[in-house]
């Protein structure tokens, strides 16, 4: 009986009934397709997040306010031994994806053919890690991931932002779309390379171990980084590829190379360390259980720091 009234009523009120509905439909739908646009973003945030930095990263303390000007005091020796005891650890085989080294640096990089030169920051990465962090995609988010290049290239390679290589006057080399060049004057009062580096830049010797073909790609980037006792050391790389880096202030900065290849220009012939030791797990609830476990770990197998 209570059915059928209600059912009555609604027939009897055609058009309250109808814009009822309506407005139920309409504010259904729209809730649905904000709660699914919202959960996207959040999703996507997150997934870009994983790929290029990881769930944990392992480092010392206070690195991020110091670290970033001074990377050996803050390096990790025997950096090995913690991602050795991460990748055998029974308990985060089945958590951890990826575990690697990278090294964080800051420097001056310069093309010494046009004269001009800016800081930077620079990032020594394990390539292949690098490629395979970019596969993971827990949320099945469609997301324009490209391949790391510096996979498979030569020791001296080097990617840089757009920005950096617009700054040093390199989009053409690199073929560089919508890339402004600055006009003479602009150019006059640019940051020309300073006559110390030119001098330092022009006095080293090609790397032995890099063919001439591999010398003839890319454009050059001379970078200028200190090592520990503040001794300046600088490498000639070849920059293979411009990538925007998500935002002006890292794109106008950034300079990412080989780790090897970072580790020698920062710490030359002494021991290589990193700056940290990017974690990236198979799933993101692992990140409580993981942090725990990873924490023991680094009580028993802390790295070095002098």
């Amino acid at each position: 009986m209570t059915l059928s009234l209600a059912v009555r009523n609604l027939l009897r009120n055609r058009r309250r009934s109808v814009a009822t509905l309506l407005a139920l439909a309409i504010g259904s739908a729209s809730i649905l397709m904000f709660g699914g646009y919202s959960a996207n973003i959040k999703y996507s945030m997150l997934s870009s997040y994983v790929r290029s930095g990881g769930h944990l990263q392992i480092q010392y303390q206070d690195f991020f306010q110091f670290g970033s000007g001074n990377p050996t005091a803050y390096g990790m020796r025997g950096y090995e031994k913690v991602l050795t005891a991460i990748r055998e650890d029974e308990v985060l085989k089945k958590m951890v994806r990826v575990a690697t080294p990278i090294l964080q640096f800051g420097g001056i990089g310069g093309n010494y053919a046009a004269g001009v030169s800016r800081t930077v920051v620079g990032t020594g990465f394990v390539a292949a890690d690098v490629n395979l962090m970019r596969t993971w995609n827990e949320f099945d988010i469609v997301l324009d991931s490209p391949r790391f290049v510096l996979e498979g290239a030569p020791p001296d390679a080097a990617i840089v932002g757009v920005g950096v290589a617009r700054v040093l006057m390199l989009c053409e080399p690199l073929e560089i779309k919508d890339c402004p060049k600055p006009t003479q004057e602009e150019q006059a009062k640019g940051a020309a390379l300073p006559s110390d580096v030119a001098d330092l830049a022009a006095s080293i010797e090609p790397d032995k171990t890099t063919t001439q073909a591999e010398k003839g790609r890319g454009a050059k980037l001379d970078l200028l980084a200190s090592q520990g006792r503040g001794t300046p050391n600088i490498a000639t790389l070849n920059v293979i590829a411009a990538e925007g880096q998500g935002f002006k202030e890292l794109d106008d900065v950034a300079v990412v190379l080989h780790l090897e290849q970072a580790q020698r220009l920062v710490y030359g012939k002494a021991e290589p360390r990193a700056t940290s030791i990017m974690v990236q797990l198979n799933r993101t609830d692992q990140i409580a259980p993981a942090t725990k476990r990873i924490e023991a770990l680094l009580a028993k197998n802390e790295p070095g720091r002098q």
